[in-house]
């Protein structure tokens, strides 16, 4: 018996939800502090320099997404705190260091645990696959490449389309109109609650949460939740 399909249009996060962004973050930032032999600076320690960006990175972005500090602040303020227990000369190196970490960063390819798969099944089956991201355009299409799954995708809509980021609604009203499509035949799958989910909800479109570390979520709740992207499978049919 053939499995009808629950949706037509599949939304996708990119970063922390397809492309790992700890894992290409770590490798990148190994490589640099040791370019700039930060490493050598007395007390360093690499797990707490990373733990310390990858803390500046959540809470930044948070901030750029509610329009509280633009691009360029949210590239120095994470430098800056990644980096502010150590003693050295943080601002001969921070542009450079910016600019270097924003050009090795997207050329690393590792993915979420099954994200290929997950993309593999969804084309196979004829699902319109698309990307909703807050990042940088050319920085996400260099992601989408370097990892290899550029191809799955219908198109890639970034902040750069709309003038607008996600959790604006305008955001998912211009991507809805831009495939038109009704939110009943779309899927949103993301890490974030916030950013991803409950807007999407708003309007109608059924929302996934990816919460692979089992975060505990605000009061409201997503249409599912999956810590395997796999489990998708089951969640498109009817």
């Amino acid at each position: 018996m053939t499995k009808k399909k629950k949706y037509k249009h599949i939304f996708f996060d990119l970063d922390h939800t397809l492309w790992d962004f700890e894992t290409n973050s770590n490798q990148t930032l190994f490589e640099l502090v040791s370019k700039y032999e930060i490493d050598k600076v007395p007390g360093f320690d690499f797990d707490e320099c990373v733990s310390m960006f990858h803390e500046a990175n959540y809470k930044f972005w948070n901030a750029f997404n509610r329009d509280e500090i633009t691009a360029e602040q949210l590239r120095h303020y994470r430098f800056d705190h990644s980096f502010s227990k150590y003693d050295f000369n943080k601002d001969a190196i921070r542009d450079q260091f910016n600019e270097d970490y924003l050009s090795l960063c997207p050329y690393k390819p590792n993915l979420m645990p099954q994200a290929k798969d997950i993309l593999e099944f969804l084309y196979s089956e004829y699902f319109n696959l698309y990307i909703l991201t807050n990042g940088f355009e050319h920085v996400q299409l260099l992601k989408l490449t370097s990892s290899q799954v550029f191809h799955y995708f219908e198109d890639v809509f970034t902040i750069k389309d709309f003038g607008f980021k996600k959790p604006h609604p305008q955001y998912f009203k211009h991507v809805l109109h831009s495939i038109n499509a009704s939110p009943h035949d779309c899927l949103m799958v993301g890490d974030s609650l916030e950013i991803d989910i409950l807007p999407a909800m708003a309007l109608g479109i059924d929302g996934v949460w990816y919460n692979p570390k089992k975060t505990e979520g605000i009061i409201r709740k997503p249409t599912c939740e999956i810590v395997d992207l796999l489990e998708l499978k089951e969640l498109v049919y009817m």
